[in-house]
């Protein structure tokens, strides 16, 4: 299968694999159709992977987008993203509140805690929080998150809440910590998906994922997909807690 021209690789690998659930669906499919698809190769790494089933769900939520880290205590902290199921699964982009569960250890349940962050109304995060990414540096919890004000894609902006404990309470500012770039840029329809590193020569680095407004209303109305899945680095000195006192 060859891609379109303008398509997404991800647009591809959607393509490949629901033509793949169709062949499967066909008595006597063969196989060999699949290879050319997939090219699967299973690492040793993946042999040994056992599943354990489902270690954190509540009744009447989705559950979605979790970021584990190990506490003082020496529990497992997950911070994950729920909304009520009756909104279906779209709801993460207009009804979703980050919450906290811990465990005593990866495998076994996690217990529900806390709602940390709730939509703000008024604020950047007006009617959801979502893509919870949390970090421990020198003492203080960083919990970066996605939140947006109309519902919609074009207002997500990254936030961070800070604590000094797991437990909180955790400080919100009111504006969000990193902007959409300049009408034109490469981001300049949100940004969203935040994911921190602390480099070995000190550096604070944050990537996140966005994509440009025209291209994006450009290849929807082609119905050939967006390029929305890019991430790029645009600040590489950046110190979180100077950001989270401005």
């Amino acid at each position: 299968m060859q891609p379109i021209h303008g398509e997404t690789p991800r647009r591809v690998f959607l393509k490949k694999i629901g033509f793949l659930g169709m062949t499967l669906a066909l008595p006597g499919a063969l196989f060999s159709a699949s290879e050319d698809l997939l090219n699967l190769r299973i690492s040793d790494f993946a042999k040994k992977l056992k599943p354990v089933g489902r270690i954190l769900e509540t009744e009447g939520y989705y559950v979605w987008c979790n970021s584990p880290i190990y506490g003082p205590d020496g529990k497992v902290h997950v911070f994950y993203s729920r909304w009520p199921e009756r909104f279906g699964m779209g709801g993460w982009i207009h009804q979703c509140e980050i919450a906290h569960a811990v465990a005593d250890n990866p495998e076994s349940p996690f217990e529900f805690v806390a709602t940390v962050l709730q939509p703000r109304p008024g604020f950047f995060d007006a009617t959801t929080c979502h893509n919870p990414s949390v970090y421990e540096v020198d003492g203080t919890y960083y919990l970066f998150y996605m939140g947006n004000s109309n519902g919609k894609t074009n207002t997500k902006r990254i936030g961070l809440a800070t604590s000094q404990s797991l437990y909180g309470p955790w400080e919100i500012p009111d504006h969000p910590l990193l902007d959409a770039g300049p009408e034109g840029a490469w981001d300049d329809h949100c940004t969203t998906n935040p994911a921190f590193l602390r480099h070995p020569g000190g550096a604070f680095w944050l990537y996140y994922k966005s994509w440009n407004t025209a291209e994006y209303d450009q290849a929807a109305g082609q119905k050939s997909g967006a390029t929305a899945n890019t991430a790029w680095l645009r600040q590489t000195k950046w110190r979180p807690v100077h950001q989270a006192c401005r």
